[in-house]
Parts: structure tokens; sequence; C-alpha cells
């Protein structure tokens, strides 16, 4: 862990207490902070605005299931710098929920409504958590690992202009042309 990082580490945790999960750097050299779902806005709000320079710019948001856990991943760097932190959101599969930090950061409107259908991660305090890419009657979330596809439904058809619909089916190659 660098400098940098360590003293970010280093203010969190009296901040965070025991709800700061884990602080370290992954193979790339991005720090990465592990938190418990309901104090991610508390340790966002530090990053943006408690440390100089501020890590303050919002690069994605997206859900996570590691088979155990379901968690929001924020990816926010220092403007003009080559400096990342990540930051793990982790909530439980029984009734996942996470803090919106639509007052931090209005991009986060549309990949929190993805993390909503995708994930069924609820996202607190989202304005607007209608669905974005799937039908309004679709159920289920099918980025979650135990999500089973639902092979008879009209969408997951297979496309006959991409998809060779005889792959995998036994094919006559007898020439009758002879």
């Amino acid at each position: 862990m660098t400098e940098p990082q360590r003293a970010i580490a280093d203010a969190a945790r009296p901040i965070l207490g025991a709800d700061l999960l884990r602080a370290a750097t992954d193979a790339g050299g991005a720090l990465v902070l592990e938190v418990k779902a309901e104090r991610v806005v508390e340790l966002l709000q530090m990053l943006r605005t408690a440390i100089e320079p501020p890590v303050s710019y919002l690069a994605d948001l997206h859900g996570f299931d590691d088979g155990q856990n379901l968690a929001v991943i924020y990816h926010l760097f220092r403007p003009g710098e080559a400096f990342e932190v990540r930051v793990k959101a982790v909530t439980s599969r029984q009734r996942p929920t996470v803090p919106s930090v639509m007052d931090l950061w209005k991009g986060a409107w549309w990949p929190e409504r993805e993390v909503m259908e995708m994930y069924g991660i609820e996202i607190v305090g989202h304005p607007d958590p209608r669905k974005l890419l799937l039908p309004e009657d679709w159920q289920g979330y099918p980025l979650r690992k135990d999500y089973v596809y639902p092979l008879d439904h009209p969408y997951l058809r297979p496309d006959p202009i991409h998809e060779n619909p005889f792959a995998g089916a036994e094919q006559d190659t007898s020439d009758t042309s002879r």
C-alpha cells in the first residue's frame, strides 16, 4: 500500500470502526475499501470532501455477487490522476439494500437502476426505480449466480441471423449432386 493509500485507509478507520471490513490493494494497485452497505455514503462523502486531494470522480458503479453476499462496487478516481479507490458496499442476500449516492453524483442515476434490476439490490432513496433493460414482467435477477434462466421465455429464443440454429445437431453431410 502506498503512503497516500495508507492515509486514506487510516482516515476511514476511526470514522467507520468495525464497519470498515477491509482495506487493501488489488493486483492492479488500486486501494480497495470494503464497507458495510449502510455506511457506504459516509465513506464516499469522506473520500469526496475530507481527503486532500479528493477522490471525487465516480467513473462507474456496478453490482457484484460472490455467491454468499451481494455488493455494489464504486470506482473512484482523483481527477487528472491515475489514482483509483474502489469501494465495495457489502449487503446480505436475504434483504439486499444499499443507500443511493444520487446526492453525491447525479451520474449514478442509471447504474443504480441497473443494479436494482439485474441484481435485486434495493437502492434506498433512488428517485426512479423503474426497470431499464428487462420487460416489466421479467421475474428474478439475471446477474445473480443462483439465477436460472427461463429457456422458454420468448426473449431467449435463438436469433436466426446471429446464431446457428443447427449448432450441436447432426447435419446431413451427404452430397446429392453426384
